[in-house]
């Protein structure tokens, strides 16, 4: 483990902008990897499970977890921990990042855990809030809340794994965390090939992947921590500075992010009074138009948060709006070009991904319509992933003359009511979207 002098130097030297380049290369090609693997997942669930009412259940099942997993664990969580994080990293000892890191471990597992206890016992309700038009279906419901039950424990997994990936990211270890969701593929891979023909239903196989998959990214993770000498000891301390700083920040951060996570939330919320398939046929158009976002916006966002928050910690306003100023136009100049890659594939793409990926689901023409409203939000979320990052290092976690100090105006400083909060900002422009979104196709239709 590095002695306290020996991670002086680390914690003070700042990445110049080409090691971010290279940072955001690194993680694109593992989010890459990642994203074609999640491809080859969802060939082979489409082989082997179609567009049904099994499939349909277990993608309310798994969508359940993992929107939370997106609003708290990898959204409003993430964006509140590592400016933390960052900043005990650039001001303080190596023992008081590992305090901060105990407590917060601590607190946020038991939150977890009572959180993931009292889903279980209520995987019914969840299933009817989430997917009410299963409850004309009672073997579909059933079916759903059942591997939700299986499934819902991936949320208290997956946050931990979250916070593993928010330390390593802050000391710039960015290939390890970006590689641990190629683990989640493998293990739903492995699971629908292996685990299927064990099952008296066939697609809880699915719900064991993703509850293996949980445990797997978590645990490989810990001994690159350990590696680091920053391997989490839980305590529960919520009185610890850090996590009071933390919990101050996620309020604003929760509000920004559960705008564009509750729109997509809706849809299956929409699909689920459809006919058997739909949420099927909405998950694997959505899947094509996520895999642009996940390897170049995210893969961005995910390298400049920790420089961002070090670069506010040290004061360097120009540096500040420098690697803001690079990241904006680096997601446009993918983003631009992918969404016009995805419209023109709605076109293209003349049958459902069901039969397109082999599968053997029913009907023909249902991913075009879906791709070409997808389309729409790429760009705009690869903007959002970029300066959305730097909107939440400018935070009060200094005294009013600090913050001051670090923001005062000049043509690259920030103003003092930039300061006012993120997720109404974000929310309105969330809103918008929304609305555009919706309004178009319709406009385009009665053209």
């Amino acid at each position: 483990m590095s002695s306290e002098p020996e991670s002086t130097p680390e914690q003070k030297q700042l990445p110049k902008p080409p090691g971010l380049l290279r940072s955001s290369g690194l993680v694109g090609i593992m989010t890459m990897l990642s994203r074609v693997l999640g491809l080859v997942r969802d060939m082979v669930i489409a082989r082997y499970f179609g567009a049904g009412a099994g499939a349909d259940a277990f993608f309310v099942a798994f969508k359940i977890p993992n929107f939370l997993r997106r609003l708290f664990a990898e959204g409003a969580f993430s964006q509140a921990f590592v400016p933390v994080l960052s900043s005990y990293r650039e001001n303080q000892s190596l023992s008081d990042v590992q305090r901060l890191v105990n407590a917060v471990a601590g607190s946020l597992g038991l939150v977890l855990l009572g959180v993931t206890l009292v889903a279980i016992l209520g995987a019914p309700v969840l299933t009817a809030v989430f997917a009410p038009g299963f409850l004309d279906d009672e073997v579909k419901f059933a079916l759903t809340s059942d591997m939700l039950r299986i499934t819902f424990p991936y949320l208290l997994l997956i946050s931990l794994t979250a916070f593993a990936g928010g330390i390593l990211n802050s000391y710039d270890r960015f290939a390890v965390p970006a590689f641990t969701p190629v683990l989640l593929n493998l293990a739903m891979i492995a699971a629908a090939i292996w685990l299927t023909p064990l099952m008296d239903e066939p697609v809880m196989a699915l719900a064991w992947g993703v509850f293996i998959a949980g445990a797997l990214q978590l645990f490989f993770q810990l001994p690159f921590l350990m590696r680091l000498g920053l391997l989490p000891r839980p305590r529960v301390d919520y009185r610890h500075e850090g996590v009071s700083r933390i919990l101050k920040l996620m309020a604003p951060a929760l509000f920004g992010v559960s705008v564009s996570q509750i729109n997509l939330l809706l849809d299956t919320v929409l699909a689920s009074f459809l006919q058997t398939g739909s949420v099927s046929w909405l998950y694997y158009s959505d899947r094509l138009s996520e895999l642009p976002l996940g390897v170049f916006g995210i893969a961005i966002a995910t390298v400049i948060l920790p420089s961002l928050s070090r670069k506010h910690a040290a004061a360097s306003a120009d540096q500040f709006a420098a690697t803001l100023d690079w990241a904006v136009r680096a997601v446009l100049l993918i983003g631009l070009p992918a969404a016009l890659a995805l419209a023109l594939l709605s076109r293209a793409a003349d049958c459902d991904p069901v039969s397109l990926w082999g599968g053997n689901g029913p009907g023909c023409c249902h991913v075009g319509p879906e791709l070409a409203g997808l389309f729409r939000r790429v760009a705009g979320v690869h903007a959002h992933q970029g300066s959305g990052a730097g909107v939440f290092r400018k935070r009060r976690h200094q005294n009013p003359g600090q913050d001051r100090h670090h923001c005062h105006g000049g043509k690259h400083g920030v103003q003092p009511d930039s300061h006012f909060p993120a997720g109404p900002r974000r929310s309105r422009a969330g809103y918008l979207n929304i609305g555009l979104v919706e309004w178009l196709p319709s406009l385009a239709r009665t053209a």
